[in-house]
C-alpha cells in the first residue's frame, strides 16, 4: 500500500509509451522477464486488454498471436501465480512450448530490448540466438556499459546496439520519432 501511494507500483513512463505504441499498432508482442503487472496495467489504462501468457499452459489456450491486438509473454511468470520462475535453477531450462513460442516470436517479429543485459537469462539468450530468420530489425539497448553477452547476441541477430540514458527517456524519444514519421506522411 505504501509503495503504491509513493508511485512505485504504477506503470512507468516507458510502460505508458509502449502502451501508446501498441494502441497505434506498432507493437504487437511484448516479452518481459518481470513478474509484475505494470505493462498489463498500462495497457488497460488506455482501454487495451492484452492476451497474457504467463505459463506454458496459457500458450495452448490463448488467442494466437497473429489474431491478438497485443500479447504479453511473461517469460518468468506472474507474481500471483506460485509457478513463476524465481531462482536460477528454475529458469535454467524452459518448457518446450515456451521455447517454441520464443523461437516463433524471434523469427517473426522485430525486437527491442531495454533493461536486459543478456547475462543472467542464458536460456532466453539461447532462444533468441537459435533463430535463423532476420526479417525485421533488432535493437539492443544498454545504459552503462555494453556487456559481451548483449554485444554477441546483437551480432548473431544482425542487430544494432544503442547506448541509452535510461528506459523512460529511450521510449519517449522513440515515441517522438514515430510521431514525427506519422506527421511527415502525406495526407490521403
Amino acid at each position: 500500500e505504501a509503495e503504491l501511494e509513493q508511485g512505485l507500483k504504477k506503470p512507468t513512463p516507458a510502460h505508458q509509451v509502449i502502451a501508446r505504441l501498441v494502441s497505434k499498432g506498432y507493437v504487437r508482442v511484448i516479452l518481459t522477464t518481470s513478474l509484475d503487472r505494470l505493462m498489463e496495467n498500462a495497457l488497460r489504462c488506455i482501454g487495451i486488454e492484452p492476451v497474457v501468457i504467463s505459463c506454458p499452459s496459457h500458450i495452448v489456450n490463448s488467442l494466437p498471436i497473429v489474431h491478438a491486438r497485443v500479447t504479453v509473454i511473461k517469460i518468468n511468470g506472474d507474481y500471483i501465480d506460485s509457478s513463476f520462475l524465481n531462482i536460477k535453477s528454475e529458469a535454467d531450462k524452459y518448457e518446450e512450448r515456451l521455447s517454441e513460442l520464443l523461437r516463433y516470436v524471434s523469427d517473426n517479429f522485430g525486437l527491442i530490448t531495454c533493461g536486459w543485459s543478456a547475462e543472467s537469462d542464458s536460456v532466453l539468450k539461447e532462444a533468441l540466438e537459435t533463430s535463423n530468420k532476420f526479417r525485421f530489425s533488432n535493437y539492443f539497448t544498454y545504459s552503462d556499459q555494453l556487456g559481451n553477452e548483449l554485444e554477441e547476441l546483437a551480432y548473431i541477430r544482425r542487430g544494432k546496439v544503442l547506448s541509452v540514458r535510461d528506459t523512460d527517456s529511450f521510449f519517449k524519444e522513440l515515441q517522438q520519432k514515430v510521431e514525427a514519421l506519422e506527421n511527415a506522411r502525406p495526407s490521403a
